[in-house]
């Protein structure tokens, strides 16, 4: 069957003319690829036309491709330079001489190359190329260093880039007949010429290497190529060089960011997933498998593993969830479920999934991570219990907490303060609403508290009374709170507690009272993230790291962490923390560092070393996280808990002897009593109901004792309180 171009071809060439042409024609595409071919070009390859289809015209004709780069064809054309003189070697081992005519763009990015045969030796052995003004014009046409060598190394023919080159490196006009070694650096000549023999004897030798000169390094990739004659002799070497410092700087720096992403995560307690929709193959990170105690893909292998490690009580909501995403629209979904740790109790875990999906919407791929939230669970419960216990304690101390925004006059509060001005929700539109309820002889005040003041002091604090809206009762308020402004420095904002000082007032009004002082909110988990140099030089601070101590990227970089972080008497303490890291181990330990304004803050630091490609400690990369309140809190405990033991052994020494002394009271007036009864004298009845009253002053006494003790029992209590 004759073959057909897939194009309109009929202005170009006649099917006669394609199918039947003594000459080779070729239909390509951009990338070189054979589309369609004659049955000349067939019968010139020895080849079936569903081989030539899948090659390409390099893969066909492969001594084009000696020296010019594969899209030779254009730089021909753009050179209007659209015919070549090559060499083919046929089945038979025989070398044909060929030309070869290029004609681009025929039809949609098709272009034509015709080849045929030609009986003349295509190169003279006594003057190689130097005739040739075509291959001239593509030297000078590439963005290679190419030269062309005699078998004794000296330089038959170059092109201009490889003139430039030696004259800026050299400072030398490089001349036909020259010795190519006396413009190979020293360090490199013996390498050069192994290399060289090789290519003699046929070996195409290509690899990379930095070369030095003086203070200039260049990346190059080297080609030698050996250049044959028509009988398949060996007559020179093309010695072709490629600057690749672009890509190697490229790779450089993206082997340093993989590995600093890799060393951050590393820090972190996240595990890394993948999923491949398509083919159902899982990927997890040993980061994964470690947060439920299990090693690498220990789980893998047995059936239904997913279901056996998630919850029962979460597993119907986490399907659900994630094929709910899978049908949808939504690139990424965020779940919440507990897993099943080896040891058999269950982890918090928080999974955030990115979906890719193709043209039609359908996801093929979904990757993420999933991070251990145990501690945090744990913080959330303890701020949900603390918030519990503030509730009581503000409901104890007729306290509320409020929020007022002062712009829009949005105000907020807990129910305590509705209770204690007796109104809902919705009563207050405005300062003025509040106001109202406020004691006619307290209203300036007030206003002035409110409207005045208050942007005139960050913190304030006023006293007044107020009509209960509900009761009629006059009750007595004490309101302390903060303002907030904004960037612009516009008080926007004022966060503030009530409480209802009635019953203080009415009991002692000249008494002032105590301020009350409550976090408004727990900070939520912050990991901040410096890196140093070995001498302890900031190389990078991360936004979390500047807004913890209350420094700017800019004024930390290039400066000494130690000498602003480290407090004098803590820095002996810190070296022994970096040594380790100097050695190339990780640590973690809990260490003072200074605010900006000179506060101490109270940090857990993670530590690790940064490596060069030698796998030379260059730095670390420490992560921090402020245990400040965590810290004072374990003091104020220690201090409570010493206080309970010494009292407990005072108690148990006292338990011991008033144990002794009641018993020995209580035994005698019993034995006196018995006496008493049995006695018959007066006189002796009388001696014994004086040692009564005796024995009885005793045990009164012992147990005043008793109820001192009692008395600062009760003390202690309240001081622990």
């Amino acid at each position: 069957m004759p073959l057909r171009l897939n194009f309109n071809y009929n202005s170009k060439i006649s099917e006669a003319l394609f199918n039947d042409s003594p000459i080779s024609i070729f239909i390509l595409n951009n990338d070189g690829k054979v589309i369609n071919a004659n049955q000349s070009a067939i019968n010139l390859l020895n080849i079936t036309n569903i081989e030539i289809k899948s090659k390409t015209i390099f893969d066909l004709l492969p001594n084009i491709n000696l020296i010019f780069p594969k899209a030779w064809w254009q730089k021909l054309y753009y050179s209007n330079k659209k015919e070549l003189i090559s060499q083919i070697i046929n089945d038979k081992n025989e070398t044909i001489s060929i030309k070869i005519n290029v004609q681009l763009n025929i039809d949609n990015d098709l272009h034509l190359i015709y080849v045929s045969e030609i009986s003349r030796p295509i190169y003279k052995e006594n003057n190689l190329l130097k005739s040739e003004d075509k291959f001239a014009a593509l030297f000078d046409s590439s963005n290679d260093l190419i030269s062309i060598l005699s078998p004794q190394k000296t330089i038959l023919s170059f092109n201009k880039l490889f003139e430039h080159y030696i004259k800026v490196v050299f400072d030398l006009q490089v001349i036909e007949g020259d010795d190519i070694i006396d413009y190979i650096v020293n360090e490199n000549r013996n390498s050069f010429i192994e290399n060289f023999e090789l290519a003699l004897k046929g070996k195409e030798i290509n690899y990379e290497k930095e070369v030095f000169y003086n203070e200039l390094t260049i990346w190059w990739h080297i080609t030698y190529l050996p250049i044959r004659n028509s009988n398949g002799e060996i007559l020179a070497v093309a010695f072709v060089l490629k600057n690749i410092d672009d890509r190697k700087i490229a790779e450089e720096a993206l082997v340093k960011s993989e590995e600093r992403f890799k060393l951050i995560v590393a820090g972190l307690n996240e595990g890394w997933w993948d999923w491949d929709l398509q083919n159902n193959i899982v990927f997890y990170s040993p980061k994964w498998w470690n947060n439920i105690g299990y090693n690498n893909n220990e789980l893998v292998n047995i059936p239904n593993y997913w279901e056996k490690i998630v919850h029962p009580n979460d597993l119907e909501r986490v399907q659900n969830i994630f094929n709910e995403s899978l049908i949808s629209n939504k690139k990424t979904y965020e779940i919440e479920y507990r897993a099943k740790h080896k040891e058999g109790h269950f982890v918090f875990m928080f999974s955030r999934g990115y979906f890719l999906r193709d043209d039609s919407g359908k996801a093929i791929r979904v990757s993420g991570s999933d991070m251990d939230l145990t501690e945090r669970k744990q913080s959330e419960n303890l701020l949900l219990e603390n918030q519990r216990k503030l509730q009581i304690a503000q409901k104890l101390a007729f306290l509320g907490n409020y929020e007022l925004n002062i712009i829009n006059f949005k105000f907020q509060a807990s129910q305590n303060i509705f209770d204690i001005l007796g109104i809902d929700d919705n009563f207050i539109k405005s300062i003025d609403d509040f106001i109202k309820l406020v004691h006619l002889d307290d209203k300036d005040k007030a206003l002035n508290y409110y409207k005045n003041s208050k942007f005139e002091d960050v913190n304030s604090t006023c006293e007044f009374r107020i009509i209960n809206n509900k009761t009629g009762q006059i009750r007595w308020l004490s309101d302390f709170s903060n303002i907030e402004f904004n960037e612009n420095g516009e008080a926007y904002r004022i966060i503030g507690a009530i409480q209802d000082i009635t019953a203080r007032k009415n009991i002692e009004f000249d008494i002032q009272k105590n301020e009350t002082k409550y976090s408004s909110l727990i900070e939520n988990m912050e990991l901040g993230i410096l890196e140093v140099d070995n001498n302890e030089i900031i190389t990078k601070a991360y936004p979390k790291f500047c807004e913890l101590v209350g420094y700017n990227e800019n004024e930390l970089i290039g400066k000494n962490a130690i000498e602003i972080f480290v407090p004098v008497k803590k820095i002996k303490d810190f070296h022994s923390t970096t040594g380790d890291r100097k050695k190339g181990f990780s640590s973690a330990y809990e260490i003072q560092i200074l605010h900006k304004t000179g506060e101490i803050i109270d940090v857990l630091v993670s530590g690790t070393p940064l490596f060069d490609d030698q796998g030379n400690v260059i730095g670390s990369i420490g992560i921090h996280y402020n245990i400040t309140e965590r810290k004072a809190t374990e003091s104020n405990l220690k201090k409570s808990f010493d206080l309970v033991t010494e009292r407990n052994n005072s108690l148990l020494n006292f338990s011991n002897v008033f144990s002794l002394n009641l018993s020995s009271h209580t035994s005698r007036i019993s034995n006196l009593i018995s006496s008493l009864k049995k006695s018959t004298s007066d006189a002796e009845k009388h001696e014994i109901i004086e040692q009564l009253n005796a024995v009885s002053g005793l045990l009164i006494e012992t147990l005043s004792d008793l109820k001192d003790d009692i008395s600062l029992q009760k003390n202690i209590k309240s001081v622990i309180k």
